[in-house]
């Protein structure tokens, strides 16, 4: 979607407000100016004979603002119809001649019938004329209503359509403020899109290195009774390591303590402890072994004190 587009897109969503009303009133009022007609007491005090009759002031002129505001009130039109009324407004101005000249309510009148038009082109539905008239507050008659409505059309040669361009054209003093938003807005999404751009972790390879170093250089682990196991503490991984059984075939797995590393191996006040015969001759006959130890000699655990 193109930057007008989108700001077209934004302003269509908008409600009708006071800027729209005193832009539509403007326009209105450059299409074709009006000969204001003097009052009977503002007329030559010389009487001309015959005499004159007396210019009677009509008192159903309102202004073309409050007009507007009362036509928008009681059809509660929206946005993109209201505003696609400028796009037959524009128009007339180009076609009318610059020496033409309207009475009190031609801008009255030409408004309305810019909005049926736009009403009855963009819409699937729209009001009859004689809601139309019924909304100008007795300001215009059914029949005036049909009459500007057709004059309205062959100024314009029948010829409704309203382009892209068009809008685009007439919509301008409110779509560059919008269009400048979105900018500013895309920017800033920028920017911090940016910022929030970090580098991927990557596991550094010497903590790989090491956990691999530790995992190949752990002790095979030692069994012991209940008794003797609660006071065993070893600083690093042990492992327990079986022999081969053609009967019962089985791969244990790795047990691993807690390591102490706060403590220094040579502070540490070591005993030796002769293991019990009847947990060793135990361990015999599952046949199993300890690589630490010599295969001749009496088992024995080293123990913190």
């Amino acid at each position: 979607m193109s930057l007008d587009r989108e700001a077209l897109h934004h302003f269509v969503k908008k409600p009708v407000s006071t800027s729209m009303v005193s832009f539509l009133v403007s326009t209105t009022e450059s299409v074709i100016s009006i000969r204001s007609s003097k009052p009977y007491s503002q007329l030559s005090s010389a009487y001309p004979s015959p005499p004159a009759s007396p210019v009677e002031e009509t008192s159903k002129s309102v202004s073309l603002f409050s007009f507007v505001k009362g036509l928008i009130r009681h059809s509660r039109v929206q946005t993109p119809t209201l505003m696609a009324s400028l796009v037959y407004l524009v128009k007339l101005r180009s076609i009318l001649p610059a020496n033409s000249h309207g009475v009190d309510t031609t801008h009255h009148r030409i408004f309305l019938g810019a909005l049926i038009l736009a009403a009855k082109s963009l819409n699937d539905s729209s009001p009859f004329n004689k809601c139309w008239a019924a909304y100008t507050d007795g300001l215009l008659t059914l029949k005036e209503v049909n009459t500007l409505e057709r004059e309205m059309i062959g100024y314009l040669g029948w010829d409704l359509r309203v382009t892209e361009q068009d809008i685009m054209n007439c919509f301008a003093p409110f779509l560059a403020p919008i269009r400048e938003k979105i900018m500013r807005t895309n920017e800033e999404r920028l920017q911090a899109s940016r910022q929030l751009l970090l580098p991927t972790p990557v596991e550094p390879l010497a903590i790989r290195k090491l956990a691999q170093s530790n995992s190949a250089s752990s002790v095979p682990s030692l069994s012991s009774s209940a008794s003797t196991a609660s006071n065993l503490s070893t600083s690093s991984a042990l492992t327990t390591v079986v022999e081969s059984d053609p009967v019962h075939d089985f791969k244990p797995r790795p047990l691993r303590l807690k390591s102490i590393t706060n403590l220094q191996y040579n502070q540490r006040k070591l005993q030796v402890v002769n293991v019990d015969p009847k947990v060793e001759e135990y361990s015999k006959s599952k046949r199993q072994s300890f690589n630490v130890f010599g295969n001749n000699q009496p088992a024995r655990i080293i123990v913190e004190s």
